[in-house]
């Protein structure tokens, strides 16, 4: 009904609180989908009242913070802070700025949180003692610590500054630091949240040492005593480089689907779908390896590597036959790059997938497209060969000749290129005017 109102009376001076109201409701029904895509919206659109942007940036920002979205709450959470500036909205825009590593500005905001009535001292404090570490303050750090283990001492969120110690030593390589400080917390708070989530920082320690299996141990019980923490999916993924660093390859091609598909990081998304494809191919899992190139090239069409991703999706279309397939997609490849390198490679592999379909003439123009663009060499010489090689398959042995010839001659019988040229000159000759068709070979069938 909220929705309705809004969508019937758009300029409507309650149409705002109609979408608000709207969101609540998706949000009840556990549709967190629906309810970010309305309250989006509401952020975009103009007209609203001051006071009904402030209650969604609260909102909004404050399930990006939950879910440690901190890059995409802090811009929301900043703004609160500007138009609202309360304790609360201070606070939380000091924990997002901490978590997406603007330590002077987290710093700032909690400062003056700190000095103002109302504020959650201990929370405060403990992101400030955080921030402190990160700005290696140690002795704004000890005063807060000292601070926080005098009066916060029963706060379930105490535990909470030490395992950003440990974290950040973890991060930074000093495992041996970071066993010590998460050991502490595992002592100190038994069977807390930030005792199960040190699991995480350790097994980062252990890969770093190579320790795979140690990793694995500690990744898994992780994720099997936290299903419902903001880190699942950098546990999948970290847990799928374990299983690929003892050789696994089937485990790390699931935990790394499980990290794409439950993550929100569009970056770890996309870095987890790109391994999981690159691991379908060493299986010579070829349409599994296709299907999540198609997704990726689908889901990130203008994102940088994603040309790499269409070479890797055209090649397991011709591994399984689909040349075709295979052909449309490098036909796409130099439209959407500007390196003549790559354009160069699309037409090569574009040429050999018509090669494979029998369709002759239209390989010999892609691949006689190579030699004249800056491919770093080899590209432009195996074009030529492979052209020649589909005018022996279509009967012309003049014009094959004349490319075999003038390879030999710039290379020289003795290089890789001459000797494949002198094989192919030598199959003319054998032939004579016969009127040949084969180049060594029957010529494939049309799919």
């Amino acid at each position: 009904a909220y929705a309705g109102f809004a969508a019937a009376y758009p300029d409507d001076q309650f149409a705002g609180e109609a979408l608000y109201r709207a969101a609540l409701a998706r949000d009840k029904m556990g549709d967190a989908k629906g309810a970010d895509e309305i309250l989006q919206g509401l952020l975009a659109k103009e007209g609203v009242s001051s006071a009904m942007r402030l209650r969604t940036l609260a909102m909004v920002g404050g399930r990006y913070l939950e879910d440690r979205r901190y890059d995409q709450a802090r811009p929301l959470l900043e703004e609160l802070a500007a138009g609202e500036r309360t304790a609360a909205n201070l606070t939380m825009a000091g924990e997002a700025e901490l978590g997406s590593g603007d330590y002077a500005g987290a710093a700032r905001n909690l400062d003056a949180a700190l000095v103002m009535q109302g504020v959650d001292s201990c929370r405060a404090l403990s992101l400030r003692a955080k921030t402190s570490m990160r700005l290696k303050d140690t002795g704004r750090f000890d005063r807060d610590t000292q601070w926080l283990a005098a009066r916060c001492s029963q706060w379930k969120g105490l535990g909470g500054v030490l395992l950003e110690k440990g974290k950040m030593d973890a991060e930074e390589g000093r495992c041996d630091q970071a066993a010590a400080t998460l050991g502490e917390l595992a002592k100190k708070f038994p069977g807390s949240q930030e005792a199960v989530e040190a699991l995480f920082y350790l097994a980062l320690c252990d890969l770093k040492r190579g320790g795979y299996k140690e990793a694995s141990d500690k990744l898994e019980t992780f994720i099997a005593s936290a299903p419902a923490s903001p880190i699942l999916p950098q546990a999948y993924f970290k847990l799928a480089s374990a299983d690929f660093g003892a050789g696994n390859l089937n485990l790390a091609a699931k935990y790394y689907a499980l990290a794409a598909e439950s993550s929100n990081d569009p970056e770890l998304a996309f870095t987890a779908w790109k391994n999981l494809g690159s691991i379908y191919q060493q299986l010579e899992k070829w349409d599994l390896a296709a299907s999540t190139w198609q997704k990726l090239a689908e889901t990130y069409p203008e994102r940088d590597g994603i040309v790499e991703v269409l070479f890797d999706l055209g090649f397991c279309y011709n591994q399984q036959g689909k040349n075709e397939l295979a052909y449309d997609v490098y036909s796409r490849i130099p439209d959407v790059t500007a390196s003549e390198e790559q354009q160069g490679r699309a037409h090569y592999w574009a040429g050999m997938s018509l090669k494979g379909l029998g369709r002759y003439d239209e390989a010999i123009r892609e691949l006689l497209r190579v030699p004249y663009l800056k491919t770093g060499g080899m590209w432009g010489v195996t074009s030529k060969l492979e052209a020649a090689s589909c005018y022996e398959l279509k009967g012309d042995p003049g014009q094959a000749r004349s490319i075999y010839e003038g390879v030999l001659s710039a290379h020289g019988p003795a290089s890789d290129w001459g000797r494949v040229a002198s094989e192919g000159l030598k199959r003319i000759d054998e032939k004579g005017a016969s009127g040949a068709t084969g180049a060594g070979e029957n010529p494939p069938k049309k799919e």
